[in-house]
């Protein structure tokens, strides 16, 4: 694959950088220090430092950039990405709620490498909420 896997426990506790390993000096704030090093290999385009930023920015309740992130994420193949991108179109949050646009991308996840396990479960679910609204219209 074409990402870089992390650890998101390492990025919110490590003095490293979970990406590039660089350490940081022990004057500066943790959790800035790393939001600035995930924004700069973001900018270079790094898959996962764009799902860690989109997860940050969906925490924060700001959707639609959450939604770009994982969008710019999911160009480069990140299988959380996809994931992600189903829960937000699932949801509506950052954009009009489409389960069909969630169910495409849950079955993307779920055909990445080593299949996403969230997003198989996330699909069943989806697709029994589908199932009973379908019986319930006359």
């Amino acid at each position: 694959m074409n990402y870089q896997q992390g650890d998101d426990d390492v990025a919110k506790l490590s003095r490293a950088c979970p990406i590039c390993k660089i350490g940081k000096d022990k004057h500066n704030d943790d959790q800035e220090w790393i939001l600035n090093r995930l924004k700069k290999h973001a900018s270079n385009e790094n898959a996962w430092a764009l799902v860690q930023l989109a997860d940050l920015a969906s925490d924060d309740g700001k959707f639609s950039l959450s939604l770009e992130l994982n969008d710019r994420a999911a160009a480069l193949g990140h299988p959380e990405s996809y994931y992600n991108m189903g829960v937000l179109y699932e949801n509506g949050s950052g954009v009009k709620r489409s389960w069909k646009r969630a169910v495409e991308w849950y079955k993307r996840a779920i055909r990445s490498e080593g299949g996403h396990e969230n997003a198989k479960i996330a699909f069943h679910l989806l697709k029994k909420k589908i199932i009973r609204m379908q019986r319930k219209r006359p």
